[in-house]
């Protein structure tokens, strides 16, 4: 028989859900909507990470949830636990890949740095040059740590009962790359934008093509590679 949680379990959970809310709050109300991509009908919804934001804050809030109701019943609600807890690995594996694609593809483009700084000077950007990097930071920086320290201070007999098979996550990555492919089409097709700047390097549908298999296929490894550590770790 599950007990309550630990005081220690209910106070990561709050923690972990309130940071990453305030992430979201800033990448949809502090940071704004640059250049031609005002246009695009999805708006900031064209970016992954708003919708990873987005997913960490519906399953972290449905984790702080779960944990107060277990705290105050004294043991799991079932429904709610199963689906608190069995998007674990595809949670994790979305923090990595936001933290390591955004710094490996993104946060060190001198360019786009440059025209950080120009918008700054007409007013796109209402604050200064340091204080979007901070913003920048704080939406895509913890996930890859706080990936690590959820896993560690979730219950580990409900991570462990909860946690779906590798085919399954591999099927929900597939399906979540599937989904933000199309966001980004149907964006591009109604504005002609993409929503990063590095995608007009691309010179056919080939290289978009190889970039989102690449991409996705490392977003699953890491959803795996997530589940695998869990299953080792407790």
């Amino acid at each position: 028989m599950i007990g309550p949680p630990s005081s220690l379990e209910i106070i990561a959970s709050l923690a972990v859900f309130a940071l990453v809310s305030y992430a979201l709050y800033v990448d949809i109300c502090k940071v704004p909507l640059l250049g031609e991509l005002k246009g695009t009908p999805l708006g900031k919804l064209s970016f992954l990470t708003v919708w990873i934001n987005i997913i960490w804050v519906v399953f972290r809030g449905l984790g702080a949830v779960e944990v107060c109701l277990r705290w105050a019943w004294g043991h799991p609600v079932e429904t709610i636990t199963q689906v608190a807890f069995a998007g674990e690995a595809f949670i994790g594996g979305s923090g990595f890949f936001l933290t390591l694609a955004y710094y490996s593809l993104v946060h060190f483009d001198d360019s786009l740095w440059k025209w950080y700084a120009k918008c700054v000077k007409d007013g796109s950007i209402p604050y200064s040059v340091e204080t979007h990097v901070f913003y920048q930071h704080l939406v895509h920086l913890p996930h890859l740590f706080l990936a690590v320290f959820t896993a560690y201070f979730r219950h580990p007999k409900l991570l462990l009962q909860h946690m779906p098979e590798q085919i399954q996550v591999i099927l929900i990555c597939i399906v979540f790359g599937i989904f933000y492919i199309c966001c980004v089409m149907s964006s591009y097709k109604a504005s002609g934008y993409w929503p990063y700047p590095f995608y007009n390097k691309f010179m056919n549908w080939y290289d978009h093509a190889m970039f989102y298999t690449i991409c996705f296929g490392l977003f699953t490894c890491l959803a795996i590679l997530d589940r695998w550590c869990i299953l080792r770790l407790h």
